[in-house]
């Protein structure tokens, strides 16, 4: 419900969940990744809070075609079984709109303090100087350079 794009991490194939999802299933990273993908899009835009009323384990494992997914994803605490149907741990703090803005406010942020590796070298600061203090060192590089030269 919160836009046309998820969070996911670029290590998720490295994840020991992932390898204790991998076991569980007797599949694939590629098949586990695939079904979270799919699970997290579709909680995305089905539910606000995690909670999706109506879905069943079996009808995860169906869907994504990874057989037992949706049990091992409770098992390493991914997913709660509940009555209503499933829900997603931790959804908010990684889905929906205030995660999405968090992510990227965060991501813009560090974009702006992040000066080019080229650039980073040749830019000086004047952190915690006057005007006349950054005129005075000016002027004494200026003569050591003159004497440098001699």
């Amino acid at each position: 419900m919160a836009g046309d794009w998820i969070k996911m991490r670029g290590n998720l194939w490295d994840d020991p969940r992932v390898a204790a999802l991998v076991d569980a299933t007797e599949t694939t990273e590629a098949a586990v990744i695939g079904g979270l993908y799919w699970l997290w899009t579709t909680a995305d835009q089905h539910t606000e809070d995690g909670l999706m009323p109506g879905l069943t384990l079996r009808q995860i494992d169906r869907k994504t075609g990874v057989p037992g997914l949706g049990k091992a994803l409770c098992e390493i605490g991914w997913l709660a079984e509940r009555p209503e149907g499933v829900c997603l741990e931790n959804f908010t703090e990684h889905n929906g709109a205030s995660a999405k803005r968090r992510a990227t406010e965060a991501q813009r942020k560090a974009n702006s303090r992040k000066p080019s590796a080229s650039d980073a070298d040749n830019k000086r600061t004047n952190a915690g100087q006057d005007s006349d203090e950054i005129r005075q060192v000016a002027e004494l590089e200026k003569e050591k350079r003159r004497e440098e030269k001699r």
